[in-house]
């Protein structure tokens, strides 16, 4: 112990005696704090009272761990302990293990450890050898094995349950458009939902003396199933019972058939596409879209937008400048194959005559100078079918409208308007493409046929400026219809409004309204394609009635008026009495 007074300071250090430690200043025994001057003769001693040393060992509580240590003073010498300069300090006695002659050996302690602890795990000797040289008043002298990891069972969820968003490259080629980059996730019935993954236990380990530690039990999760799913396979995976939309809440899986906007369906939500129902608690908004694999309710208007469901529409509002279809592809179908299928007739009759061209002895005579297919096509349009590359062209248009059109229909209408619109014809060296393209064709209006069969109907309030297409029939509740084109395909009915304008069609059924037409004329047009009637409590003159390809005109005011066709194919008029 060295002391230290600063030269001209009136601060001066202070000693206290710890335990086993006896301090004397000039001579005389401190017992308490004292203050050192500068000339005073201080003398420490630390306590030699005999203390040998006592073996300790201390194993955890699994078992996995054992220390070995020495308890007391080594046959009862201590020393002072290393502390840094402060200036006051407490003197303090600590065991001094610095002297390695124990009369212990490396091998005593292991053979202590084996027979007294029973350890039987490997004993680290190096350990050992530095608790005996004193480097360490506490080592651990022996590790057990642990058991390896146990991997807990888990849940592979193998469809998105969130809507999720389209993400945009800044280099896309394609214009993007913003109000399609959400995707609410759809399933159809029987798809699998998730899986449960067994859990695997971990290999057996063994602590320090040897026994075997069991690795835990792994945990394994439950699914649950909700409305719309059913647990299969010892309920290790959820299946869907029903399309719609897939939901979760922990492990509890959904599947809704109903997908629900809480508002408006506006540049906020985007497009809606879905495969089940959806419902729209607000409005359908300027641009936006809703497309479903359902029904669509809407509680408020559409204004602007596109309305597309399936199985059929209800706006409990009005519907303007806007477009609303119902049953799929059968409303487009209905539409379509009214033009198809006298424009497939005439273009079997073209390839027809373009086979009887090339079966001709002169054709084969000319050899090398025989014109390209495309040439015969071009002078067959202009001789036999000049008609025929306009009709082309208006199902192009027509199918263009149809966002659900068959695919392969477009396809073929593709290579028609290549081959047969002015210059194609000139450019098509071989008629096979057309015979490709008119048997695409023909297999594309089949399966129109089988579309159109499919009703589904349309209910609205109010119609103005819009363009309404159903399967089945469409109502219009306590509202009228202005300048619209509406097309059903079993009925339309008007029960208390106007129909001013624009052009209402049935497939095939009947055309019942109040009113129709204007007291100043204004052309509206009404068309029964096969067969039905049509009747209103009120029509103004420039009304066009045609049922069956027969016309009418109306030149004067009628009341409770009925028009068909009997039994001959006649015009018939009669008088109906409206319900009251």
């Amino acid at each position: 112990m060295r002391i230290h007074h600063e030269p001209g300071s009136r601060c001066h250090p202070v000693l206290r005696p710890g335990p086993n430690v006896r301090l004397w200043v000039n001579g005389e025994l401190v017992s308490h704090a004292r203050v050192i001057l500068p000339g005073d003769e201080v003398t420490v001693e630390v306590s030699g009272e005999d203390q040998p040393p006592r073996l300790d060992h201390r194993v955890t509580p699994d078992g996995m761990h054992c220390f070995l240590s020495f308890k007391g003073g080594r046959m009862g010498r201590m020393r002072l302990m290393d502390q840094l300069p402060s200036r006051e300090l407490t003197l303090v006695a600590v065991p001094d293990f610095s002297d390695p002659a124990l009369g212990l050996s490396t091998a005593d302690l292991v053979r202590y450890l084996r027979e007294e602890v029973g350890i039987r795990a490997p004993i680290d000797e190096q350990a050992v050898n530095r608790l005996l040289t004193g480097l360490e008043a506490e080592v651990e002298v022996a590790t057990g094995t642990p058991p390896g990891p146990t991997v807990d069972g888990w849940i592979e969820y193998l469809v998105p349950f969130s809507v999720e968003r389209v993400q945009v490259s800044d280099e896309a080629a394609e214009p993007v458009d913003y109000l399609d980059l959400r995707r609410i996730p759809t399933v159809k019935a029987g798809t699998t939902l998730a899986v449960v993954h067994p859990g695997q236990r971990g290999t057996p380990g063994t602590d320090v003396y040897g026994r075997v530690v069991e690795a835990p039990e792994p945990q394994e999760p439950v699914l649950r199933a909700g409305p719309g799913v059913q647990l299969v396979g010892d309920g290790r995976a959820a299946v869907a019972l029903q399309s719609g939309r897939p939901a979760r809440q922990d492990h509890l899986l959904m599947v809704l058939p109903t997908y629900t906007v809480e508002g408006d369906v506006d540049v906020e939500t985007g497009h809606i596409r879905f495969d089940g129902d959806v419902v729209v608690l607000g409005s359908v908004k300027e641009g936006t879209k809703v497309l479903s694999g359902g029904r669509v309710m809407v509680a408020g208007t559409v204004d602007g937008g596109t309305v597309r469901g399936r199985l059929g529409v209800q706006v409990a509002g009005s519907v303007v400048s806007s477009t609303v279809m119902a049953g799929g592809s059968a409303a487009a179908a209905r539409t379509l194959l009214n033009e198809l299928q006298p424009l497939l007739q005439m273009l079997e009759r073209l390839v027809a005559s373009l086979r009887y061209l090339k079966e001709q002895p002169q054709y084969h005579q000319i050899g090398d100078r025989r014109p390209p297919d495309g040439v015969l096509i071009k002078r067959l349009l202009e001789l036999k079918f000049p008609s025929l590359p306009k009709q082309v062209q208006r199902l192009f248009e027509r199918s263009k409208t149809f966002d659900e059109t068959d695919m392969a229909l477009e396809g073929a209408v593709a290579v028609l308007i290549r081959a047969l619109v002015t210059p194609g014809p000139l450019i098509l060296a071989d008629g096979t493409e057309l015979e490709e393209a008119v048997e695409q064709l023909k297999a594309a209006s089949y399966r129109l046929e089988a579309d159109a069969s499919m009703e589904a109907d349309i209910g609205v309030r109010h119609v103005q400026n819009a363009a309404l297409h159903a399967s089945g029939r469409i109502s219009i509740r306590h509202g009228s219809i202005f300048n619209s084109e509406v097309v059903a395909g079993t009925g339309i009915t008007v029960s208390r409004g106007v129909v001013r304008g624009g052009s209402l069609q049935v497939f095939r059924g009947a055309i019942s309204l109040d009113e129709v037409g204007s007291p100043l004329g204004a052309r509206t047009r009404l068309k029964v394609i096969d067969g039905g009637t049509v009747q209103a409590r009120l029509v103004h003159p420039n009304v066009v009635v045609e049922i069956a390809g027969r016309r009418y005109v109306a030149d004067r005011v009628l009341r409770h008026v009925r028009f068909s066709l009997d039994d001959r194919g006649e015009w018939h008029q009669s008088l109906f009495r409206a319900p009251a």
